[in-house]
């Protein structure tokens, strides 16, 4: 299943690359994602039509993502294809930290693959640039931004974290 998921994904990648710009990788490096034709790539239509459905997917979110990024190259994660409720029957996951439709933690949950790769704001205080560029004949540095649906320059990336896991922040 995983390989079937991850080769329709690549497909659909190809259809639009991503290009690097002077000075950063891409701003944008799923820019693929934000394209409309590319829409069902991911997600599904609603009473089999052409309306996109934003939370419900043709592919394995958690699979796909794993193809371009790996287990092992993704340092420090939090576990994916768990049910919280099914473990900690008081904890709720706002909405804004969307889960799938079996209420599983997917890469979706927590980082958002529509958002800009790279961004003037930093992701946390103590960040170093990931490089910089000129914009109208200003130098305009760039910063990773991880891609997180939440996050803040003074604390990183504890704003997710502590959505769910507030007693621990």
């Amino acid at each position: 299943m995983f390989w079937i998921g991850a080769m329709a994904l690549t497909a659909c990648m190809f259809v639009s690359p991503q290009r690097s710009t002077e000075g950063l990788p891409a701003t944008q490096p799923h820019a693929f994602f934000n394209k409309t034709e590319n829409c069902t790539c991911c997600h599904d239509t609603r009473d089999q039509g052409t309306d996109i459905d934003p939370h419900a997917f043709s592919v394995d979110i958690t699979e796909s993502c794993m193809g371009c990024h790996p287990s092992h190259t993704i340092g420090r994660s939090h576990p994916v294809g768990v049910r919280p409720a099914a473990r900690f029957r008081t904890m709720a996951i706002p909405a804004n930290l969307p889960v799938d439709g079996d209420r599983r933690i997917t890469c979706g949950t927590c980082h958002n693959p529509h958002l800009d790769g790279y961004t003037p704001e930093r992701f946390a205080k103590a960040q170093n640039p990931a490089g910089s560029r000129i914009e109208n004949g200003v130098e305009v540095t760039y910063y990773k931004s991880y891609m997180l649906r939440l996050h803040a320059p003074e604390a990183g990336n504890d704003p997710t974290c502590a959505a769910c896991h507030a007693e621990y922040f």
